[in-house]
């Protein structure tokens, strides 16, 4: 109920994002903002959210919640929304480690592994054959388009020379930006206009201070070579020419 107070808030912000690309530091510094991966039920680990939501009541809970957010962002006078893209194998690679042992259950579920493999292999394993690897190639389409109108090919010029593009449209002021310009851009005007305020971000969430961070270090160094081949096929995806 707190959250849905904050959607009426005259300073809320809507940090609208896949996962994984740094949006905490800003939620942070943001009094009523709220920090959400979808408005339409495409959750990046869908095994870990419906054991949440398990049952035809809470599954009506839920998607009534998505429709009235939808609904008091398209009909405020105005809605300013913060996305953050990043690098789709980091950023796949991050989330999956949030989410290991959800995504081990679902590849045992699957019968992709068994309990007897040998722990070494499992990770990068459950990782190539178990994890959504498409989920930032779609997220925005799936979400941001669908919400706002707001294709962001559209953009692709100011995004690949600039790193980010601040965009209106309707009600919605939107400021899109690559995760590794999040240090650089709160030093411009037009980006402490966009917020009303400085930002100053703090250094948080970061993978290597993990419970995982060993599987992590497992999946990026001892694997790195494997996950970058396996990676190649998405490189002729139309949103490689920005993410």
């Amino acid at each position: 109920m707190q959250k849905i107070k904050k959607y009426f808030a005259n300073d809320f912000f809507l940090i609208y994002q896949m996962g994984k690309v740094g949006s905490s530091a800003i939620d942070k510094t943001l009094k009523n903002s709220v920090n959400v991966h979808t408005l339409y039920g495409n959750h990046p680990c869908p095994f870990n959210h419906t054991l949440g939501f398990l049952g035809i009541k809470n599954w009506f809970k839920e998607h009534a919640s998505l429709v009235t957010k939808r609904v008091i962002v398209k009909l405020r006078s105005e809605t300013k929304i913060v996305c953050i893209y990043r690098e789709p194998m980091a950023r796949n690679i991050s989330m999956f480690m949030q989410d290991y042992c959800f995504w081990y259950a679902y590849a045992m579920q699957q019968n992709i592994i068994n309990g007897k493999m040998e722990n070494p292999k499992l990770p990068a394993k459950v990782f190539l054959e178990a994890f959504n690897h498409d989920y930032p190639y779609e997220w925005f389409d799936n979400e941001l388009r669908k919400l706002t109108g707001i294709d962001i090919h559209d953009y692709a010029d100011d995004l690949n020379s600039n790193g980010y593009s601040l965009i209106n449209r309707k009600n919605f002021k939107v400021l899109i930006v690559n995760y590794s310009k999040l240090n650089d851009i709160f030093a411009y005007e037009e980006i402490t206009y966009f917020f009303g305020k400085k930002i100053k971000l703090s250094q948080s969430n970061s993978a290597k201070d993990k419970w995982y961070s060993s599987l992590y270090q497992e999946i990026i160094v001892d694997k790195e070579n494997k996950i970058k081949d396996f990676y190649k096929k998405f490189d002729k995806h139309k949103i490689r020419q920005i993410l």
